[in-house]
């Protein structure tokens, strides 16, 4: 993806099965993930196949990667997070409080 918007639903699904996430800064934009903590980073058709090649050579070092962008997510978009974050801007809502993130 190299230009756009909207939810990066390939890159959610790709964490859904623990696969491994090669992407333009664009295509993962907005969802928290790192470059070189969560993702493999490409912008060139060169650097994609760099990446590709470098988590097929590291499958254990690939499968942390993406162990750790799971949990990490999973941290910020479980539903309880979601929930909490939800019912804390109610109450600041309802209290009318203008700090609601």
């Amino acid at each position: 993806l190299f230009h756009g918007g909207g939810t990066r639903h390939k890159a959610l699904e790709s964490l859904t099965y623990c696969t491994p996430i090669i992407s333009t800064q664009i295509g993962v934009e907005g969802i928290g993930l790192q470059d070189t903590h969560h993702y493999w980073r490409a912008e060139t058709a060169e650097e994609f196949a760099q990446q590709i090649l470098s988590t097929v050579e590291d499958r254990e070092g690939a499968r942390s990667r993406v162990v750790t962008a799971r949990n990490d997510l999973q941290e910020v978009l479980s539903w309880n997070s979601v929930g909490a974050k939800l019912r804390s801007n109610y109450k600041k809502l309802i209290l009318n409080d203008s700090s609601i993130n």
